[in-house]
């Protein structure tokens, strides 16, 4: 479970941030960041069958270790990647990463381009292990879901069933819609019920009707927090 909410924080929250955006253009490595992204996602979308069967296959719990050790590494490099200034400063404290690191490297930009090199090989290699040792892709999980036009056409075709309930909630947003207002959906998940939340907050009325949409995991929703999502919601509207 840690390991999947690691990969879920480096994924969601780090890679996205629009000050790492900013520092792979400034570092001119936006296409290394962009195979790492994808190799994470990659290995996102087996994490889960990883996970079931490392109990009894003893190579899948180190695969699993493996890729642990990896994400670790992955968020270090990106916290140095942060951190890093032309003139060899750090950038202002706003922009640090909220993970604990001992102490911040300011690496070169040569150090850091073949760091980035070396991250991309050992994760494709771990996508290529992950797949020679049969685990299956959970497709909808493999795909980032910021990526609107390629996750909306995964979902479309994994997706069967949900067309009429997910018609009926839109059209209930459409009958409460009143002038600039703010529509709270919260759905416990499990059985399909986040793959119906998917559907939703990609749909095409959706997608047009808001200005910002926001996507929030709730840990538990047995102690939700309001507080909390309200803090979620600035973020990721903010950065």
């Amino acid at each position: 479970m840690a390991l999947a909410l690691d990969l879920d924080r480096v994924l969601l929250h780090i890679l996205p941030m629009p000050a790492m955006m900013a520092q792979g253009r400034l570092l001119g490595m936006p296409n290394h960041m962009e195979m790492i992204r994808d190799h994470l996602w990659a290995i996102n979308g087996t994490i889960l069958d990883a996970q079931l069967r490392a109990l009894k296959e003893p190579e899948l719990e180190e695969w699993a270790t493996d890729v642990d050790a990896a994400i670790v590494d992955v968020d270090d490099l990106l916290g140095r990647i942060l951190d890093w200034h032309p003139r060899g400063g750090a950038v202002a404290a706003s922009n640090h990463l909220s993970h604990s690191i001992c102490s911040i490297r300011v690496a070169s930009r040569e150090a850091i381009l073949s760091e980035l090199k070396e991250m991309v090989r050992r994760l494709n290699y771990l996508v290529r292990r992950g797949s020679l040792l049969g685990l299956s892709k959970e497709i909808m999980e493999s795909v980032d879901p910021r990526q609107e036009e390629e996750y909306s056409a995964v979902l479309r075709e994994e997706v069967v069933g949900y067309n009429e309930d997910v018609e009926k909630i839109i059209n209930i947003l459409r009958q409460q819609q009143f002038g600039d207002c703010v529509e709270w959906l919260l759905i416990d998940g499990g059985d399909g019920r986040t793959t119906f939340a998917r559907l939703i907050y990609h749909h095409s009325w959706v997608h047009d009707h808001f200005q910002h949409r926001i996507w929030v995991d709730v840990p538990n929703i047995a102690s939700l927090d309001p507080m909390w999502i309200m803090r979620e919601f600035t973020r990721s509207i903010t950065g």
